[in-house]
């Protein structure tokens, strides 16, 4: 989540639906933290992923692209 709609819709709607979520991402803990509270059940698998880039992993190597280790995720929106 990029706002804090998820902790103001309809709890009981929202609720059934994160039921099925391996994670529930917040961009900012102020958001993840709404989410926890809103739905406390849920806490345990509610985390934050700061907007931005790591510049140390994504930066040009010698001569060669650098691919990470591990697995990826690619959200565009």
């Amino acid at each position: 989540m990029h706002c804090d709609w998820l902790a103001q819709l309809d709890r009981q709607i929202i609720d059934g639906r994160l039921r099925h979520a391996d994670a529930i991402i917040g961009c900012s803990d102020s958001v993840t933290d709404k989410i926890r509270a809103r739905f406390p059940h849920h806490a345990s698998r509610c985390m934050t992923i700061h907007n931005g880039v790591d510049l140390k992993d994504f930066s040009p190597g010698e001569g060669q692209p650098r691919r990470p280790a591990g697995k990826h995720i690619v959200y565009v929106g």
